[in-house]
């Protein structure tokens, strides 16, 4: 958590961090993507990081959390600014 908030990733460095820690947990692997997607360089390169997902439920899991469309996200169509407002 604290090396998502202090620093920057770019989408492949953020998925060896996220594969890395789906082999230990796959439950902190989730938890991983959606801290990590802020620290992203480049938001619009997300599918990179879903790429460490083998379940397709996992990666909806991830946009559900962090109000991203998985279809726009695997398109390459969601950046900064692009993800839909978090519903409360």
């Amino acid at each position: 958590r604290q090396l998502a908030i202090t620093r920057r990733f770019d989408a492949k460095q953020a998925f060896g961090i996220v594969s890395q820690i789906g082999r230990v947990s796959p439950f902190d692997q989730v938890e991983a993507a959606v801290l990590l997607y802020p620290a992203l360089m480049n938001t619009e390169s997300f599918h990179v990081v879903l790429a460490a997902f083998e379940d397709d439920d996992d990666k909806d899991n991830v946009c559900h959390r962090l109000g991203l469309d998985l279809a726009q996200v695997m398109r390459g169509a969601v950046g900064a600014g692009k993800h839909k407002a978090r519903q409360a």
